[in-house]
């Protein structure tokens, strides 16, 4: 089986080892406007036998939400329909999570039910254990959260197991409880999303997390240089990883650039790694060391 779609799904493999994937702020969209996304998505349903669990929804309803719902409602939903008709075929579920914008819960409850609806026309299994998470105002309770009142920790990952063994009759369980670094800002969530799903460790003693935490120093170059030996396959890999979270576009999370510089710096491909650099927008006795180093070897190389 396996479990893949927007962030959410990343605290079954933080908690449970289960096999997931994350690709990003996943749109029903993607699946038509011919976007890295939508092609990794359909690529992984194809190859998969057993069940399917997809989280999709929230980026949609925050689209609801800050534009034109009823100009917007039926075109999204009627792709909704095309697209879970067309993997319907497997074993496929829908799987639910909270919204990340309190102000537009009621769009959630009418897009969410439309959905529900949509799926057991379809034959499609929902797993939606919102009943047991959400307190009355409709947000997360606060035990079953990580840092970021939102994405759920052991408890709120719990739930969901119990729900989707019920449904589905797997027998899922968590790994043994242990501390994790829970996420508190959008790039720390990110960079966790992105290196937990190369399986690359991003604990409380990751370089990366050194990195993109802690005031530039000789054990932060330390842990740099390392994080500039990935191996090929993990570079190119995480380099793919990026394109399709964001669409193809330019990551607008500077710290990522700046590891994908390290490692084409290491490869000698200094141009690329100063391009990288400047996008990265770093603190700047960060950004001037690694100018100045990579610009001397771009000279040293060209002589």
């Amino acid at each position: 089986m396996v479990i893949l779609g927007n962030s959410n799904v990343d605290c079954f493999k933080l908690y449970g080892g289960i096999n997931t994937n994350w690709v990003g702020a996943l749109k029903i969209k993607h699946f038509y406007d011919d976007l890295p996304i939508g092609k990794k998505v359909r690529s992984i349903i194809q190859l998969e036998d057993g069940w399917i669990l997809l989280s999709i929804g929230t980026h949609d309803i925050i689209q609801l939400y800050n534009g034109d719902f009823n100009t917007q409602f039926k075109e999204i939903t009627d792709n909704y329909k095309k697209i879970f008709e067309e993997f319907s075929i497997k074993k496929f579920g829908w799987i639910v999570f909270p919204q990340p914008i309190s102000d537009n819960l009621n769009i959630a409850r009418i897009f969410n039910k439309y959905i529900e609806r949509l799926c057991k026309d379809l034959g499609i299994l929902v797993i939606n254990p919102l009943k047991y998470i959400l307190g009355e105002d409709g947000n997360p309770l606060k035990q079953y959260t990580q840092k970021d009142n939102l994405h759920m920790n052991y408890e709120g990952t719990q739930i969901y197991i119990n729900e989707i063994n019920c449904l589905t009759g797997l027998n899922l369980s968590l790994l043994p409880k242990k501390e994790v670094f829970e996420p508190e800002t959008e790039t720390e969530s990110f960079c966790s999303l992105l290196l937990n799903n190369l399986n690359i460790p991003f604990d409380l003693k990751s370089d990366f997390l050194v990195s993109l935490l802690k005031d530039f120093d000789d054990n932060v170059i330390s842990a740099e240089y390392r994080i500039s030996l990935m191996p090929d396959n993990l570079f190119e890999r995480f380099k793919e990883s990026i394109k399709v979270a964001c669409d193809g576009n330019i990551c607008v999370y500077g710290i990522v650039l700046f590891w994908e510089a390290l490692n084409e710096a290491q490869r000698r491909n200094f141009e690329k790694a100063l391009e990288l650099l400047e996008q990265s927008g770093l603190p700047k006795n960060k950004y001037e060391f690694y100018k100045v180093k990579w610009g001397k070897l771009l000279k040293s190389d060209a002589n």
